[in-house]
């Protein structure tokens, strides 16, 4: 008997987060968190996409799907807007902190695992390059307007501190486009796809990691948690599956646009909190909703999900 590929998600995916909480809280240092996340991050993922754009990619991809990134730019602007509309309505006391951790989702880690589950063959090879399209700007994005919507502290990226997926991605859709495939051995790209699918299921117990260091919930904020938490993984999830439902797109491109909707803040937001100047109220207030987040979506991404499935029978 086949288990569906929804509670497959949740069994590997969470299951593996819970892991990681649990063995950073218990078992590991926190101090070895960083220095796992860059390999995995920067080495075993990349893979993934170094593995998919040589396999898959060309001009006519290209011309396909030329328009992903600017979803995620449209996506971001209009959390941006509407969360600083939410926040001045609510007199929110952190309102920069509330509006970034709305605009920026966790829309490559989590949603990784969800194509891996929910498809199969070409579908899933080209589900995963649009979902690498996606976090392309999203990523530059997130270390520079991020960095200063949760810290008020402007930062420039500079070329050698951009992040590291997105030059993969560059470079991969580059190679890709030089149809090398042909004169590199299978071997490569079967070692390519093993640590890469690694990396995308380690991820997922370092996350845990991070969420483990973050705190718990705390009672000081627990009504601004809950706001934020239906605001976040709740409204704004309906509002983006409504809109790509009613632009009628291809079934495949609207599924991956819609998962990463799904999805809770970005633990990188946490990490910038960490890493930059910030008060001691506003960390906790960042902790403890990222961790209210993440601890809903183990309800609100399956419901999500099967919505997803009724509109287009994933």
């Amino acid at each position: 008997m086949s288990i569906d590929p929804i509670i497959l998600f949740l069994l590997k995916s969470f299951g593996l987060l819970f892991l990681g909480f649990f063995l950073f809280k218990t078992i590991f240092p926190a101090s070895i968190l960083t220095p796992l996340s860059k390999v995995f991050v920067n080495i075993l993922i990349p893979a993934m996409v170094l593995n998919k754009f040589l396999l898959k990619f060309n001009l006519d991809l290209l011309k396909r799907y030329w328009s992903i990134p600017l979803y995620s730019l449209g996506f971001i602007g209009f959390s941006l807007l509407a969360g600083a509309f939410i926040a001045k309505r609510l007199k929110h006391e952190h309102k920069h902190e509330f509006v970034a951790m709305l605009s920026f989702t966790n829309s490559g880690y989590i949603v990784l695992p969800m194509i891996l589950e929910l498809f199969k063959g070409e579908s899933q090879e080209m589900a995963i390059i649009m979902n690498f399209l996606y976090t392309m700007l999203f990523m530059l994005l997130m270390w520079s307007l991020g960095v200063y919507l949760v810290t008020g502290t402007a930062t420039k990226l500079k070329l050698k501190k951009l992040p590291m997926p997105f030059i993969i991605t560059l470079v991969a859709m580059g190679l890709g486009m030089l149809n090398l495939k042909d004169h590199i051995p299978q071997p490569v790209f079967t070692t390519l796809h093993i640590v890469g699918l690694v990396g995308v299921y380690g991820t997922m117990v370092i996350l845990g990691g991070i969420l483990s260091q973050l705190g718990k919930l705390n009672f000081a904020h627990i009504i601004k948690n809950l706001r934020f938490v239906f605001i976040k993984n709740i409204l704004f999830p309906a509002i983006f599956i409504l809109f790509i439902y009613l632009m009628r797109m291809d079934p495949l491109k609207a599924v991956v646009l819609s998962l990463v909707t799904i999805t809770p803040p970005a633990t990188n937001l946490g990490i910038i909190t960490q890493r930059y100047a910030s008060s001691v109220d506003s960390k906790q207030f960042v902790y403890s909703s990222i961790f209210a987040s993440y601890m809903s979506a183990l309800i609100t991404i399956p419901v999500f999900m099967l919505i997803l499935r009724l509109l287009y029978g994933i």
